[in-house]
């Protein structure tokens, strides 16, 4: 069972009415991309969400919290940790091995706070991770034939929404808390959906996001969570391993999750497209 729909292919809308006994309970859900849309630099696009509820996020984030203070961080940033980049440098004390040491005890928090299901039955209901993965080649072929597919971030930050949607009402929550990271393209397109009133006109989720913004990610553990996430699904990708054990368990914890190539690219639905093409949303940056 997902606990979101598929949207920008097949649904283009995450929700078809909000059930009258949902409690009005906001839901938080942070969004980190790794990589960007240009095929010149990078093979593949991941954005990953983390959703939950003020409860769970509080657990959380006292965990995380603590393991950053007690490996002596400032911040997780998974690139710049395993590049010992600033401010993970030798000159720090930093090395390989702390630097692993430290991914670990953060992903162990992650593995205690994920929602858990036995079967189709959700056994605990934590922090629900979400990847939304996109083949840059792949897209930028299927975007030839199908200019209306738009673009990648508009593909994951939807997607990635609706599963976000999924879940919080699953959860009984009907009033939805967005943050992405800052500087990144998938926030705009969020933006537009809420923003259009002919999308707000459609009931389908966008009215039940009562505050979008963006957020340094180096002061929201959540922000870091999804970068971690984001960086484990490309580079299972770009390097053909899992190079860490870290990485292994990340991936191996249960989430909801698309992976677009060609093939999964290729037949949208028409009609749902046409629908979101009525909206005229705001132009944006295509595929490079």
């Amino acid at each position: 069972m997902r606990f979101g729909n598929q949207l920008s292919l097949k649904d283009l809308s995450p929700l078809a009415t909000v059930p009258k006994d949902h409690l009005l309970v906001a839901f938080k859900a942070y969004f980190d991309g790794g990589n960007e849309a240009d095929s010149t630099q990078y093979d593949i696009v991941t954005l990953a969400a983390l959703a939950g509820d003020a409860i769970h996020w509080t657990n959380f984030e006292r965990q995380w919290n603590k393991q950053v203070a007690k490996h002596g961080a400032l911040w997780l940033h998974t690139t710049d940790a395993l590049a010992l980049r600033k401010p993970f440098t030798k000159q720090q004390g930093w090395d390989h091995i702390r630097v692993e040491r430290f991914i670990d005890d953060c992903v162990s928090v992650i593995e205690r706070c994920a929602a858990v299901r036995t079967g189709k039955e959700a056994t605990y209901r934590g922090l629900r991770p979400i990847t939304i993965t996109v083949l840059l080649k792949d897209f930028k072929k299927a975007v030839q034939a199908l200019p209306e597919l738009g673009t990648v971030e508009h593909l994951c930050a939807i997607q990635s929404a609706s599963f976000v949607f999924g879940y919080g009402l699953h959860c009984g929550s009907s009033r939805f808390q967005l943050f992405f990271d800052q500087g990144e393209n998938f926030y705009g397109h969020i933006k537009d959906r809420i923003s259009n009133p002919r999308s707000l006109r459609t009931g389908l989720g966008w009215n039940l996001v009562t505050h979008l913004g963006e957020s340094n990610m180096r002061d929201v553990p959540g922000l870091q969570a999804c970068d971690v996430f984001a960086w484990a699904v490309n580079h299972e990708f770009e390097d053909g391993i899992i190079r860490f054990d870290w990485q292994r368990r990340l991936l191996a914890i249960d989430r909801d999750r698309e992976w677009y190539d060609y093939a999964a690219l290729q037949n949208p639905i028409k009609e749902n497209i046409k629908t979101v093409q009525s909206y005229k949303l705001p132009r944006r940056r295509p595929v490079r």
